[in-house]
């Protein structure tokens, strides 16, 4: 993230400021925000940590709307429609993917067995079969 921000322009163009200050500044807050929501879950509660995480994330969203409105001028809550939603739609994709392992639960019957990487069917015993 770091990266793609100081090489999408040198600051003259959208006057932004400095390339290395923004890339330094996205590169800081994308890790500190990536642990601030991926560190909850090294408590062995399940729901607890997620619950956490969950808070972390909501705080998160509207602190970037709030820095937008403070410090790139845009309008509140234009800042919020913006980020928000994006937000939502990050964590209704998490909720799908996620969602994938439940689906493969219910219908083990598509899964192989354990331990089975071959997916052909094991041959019927032919000394039992009589003419």
């Amino acid at each position: 993230m770091g990266f793609t921000e100081a090489a999408a322009d040198d600051g003259r163009i959208s006057g932004r400021g400095s390339p290395v200050k923004r890339g330094i500044a996205t590169g800081v807050m994308t890790a500190l925000g990536g642990l601030g929501h991926a560190l909850p879950h090294l408590i062995p509660d399940f729901h607890i940590a997620t619950t956490i995480a969950m808070i972390v994330v909501f705080v998160e969203l509207w602190a970037i709307a709030w820095i937008q409105n403070r410090y790139m001028e845009t309008p509140f809550l234009r800042a919020v429609f913006q980020v928000v939603p994006g937000g939502a739609l990050v964590f209704a994709a998490g909720v799908l993917i996620g969602g994938g392992q439940t689906l493969c639960a219910r219908a083990p019957r598509l899964l192989p067995p354990q331990g089975n990487i071959s997916m052909v069917a094991p041959m019927p015993d032919q000394t039992r079969i009589r003419a």
